[in-house]
């Protein structure tokens, strides 16, 4: 298996922003990753939320909130980088997370166990996910969604990641 980090969505704790403890259960699946990804790495993700008080009602909506990209340079030294995908998935996660880079990218949460309640072999619907470790021979992938570390494997790898080349809705 190629990680990033060692760790077991078994025993994974959380950071406490996403504990049972706090005020307020959602924030966005975005940012949630951020969170615990920046936790996982030993970083401390508060440093970088005062961006949350910049968020403004523009007519008809809110403003979307994500980490700026500059925030996470300046404060944790991450250069991150958009990919283009070119060859299967499942090659580039491999070939990312071997150099020890994460890969945020938009799964099929129908596909994802962790949304077992919701979406989980309900309904397509995308979310964002950061692959954090990939065993191609064995079809398992660790990776941070919400407010925690999960794993899928089998039939859940092989669609998500579409290696048996079947395009899905």
């Amino acid at each position: 298996m190629k990680q990033i980090f060692p760790i077991d969505a078994t025993c994974y704790e959380r950071h406490r922003i996403h504990t049972q403890e706090r005020n307020w259960a959602e924030t966005n699946c975005y940012v949630d990753v951020w969170i615990e990804l920046l936790h996982a790495w030993g970083f401390e993700p508060i440093a970088a939320l005062p961006f949350t008080v910049g968020i403004d009602f523009e007519g008809d909506q809110w403003t979307f909130f994500k980490f700026p990209l500059s925030d996470l340079r300046e404060l944790y030294g991450l250069d991150v980088n958009e990919l283009a995908l070119w060859r299967p998935i499942a090659s580039h996660l491999d070939e990312q997370i071997e150099r020890g880079n994460p890969v945020l990218i938009e799964l099929d949460s129908y596909y994802l166990p962790d949304t077992m309640g919701t979406a989980y072999q309900r309904e397509h619907v995308k979310t964002t996910v950061a692959a954090v470790q990939l065993d191609v021979a064995n079809q398992r992938l660790g990776y941070f969604h919400g407010q925690g570390f999960y794993e899928l494997s089998g039939d859940d790898f092989v669609n998500v990641l579409r290696t048996n080349g079947v395009s899905h809705p």
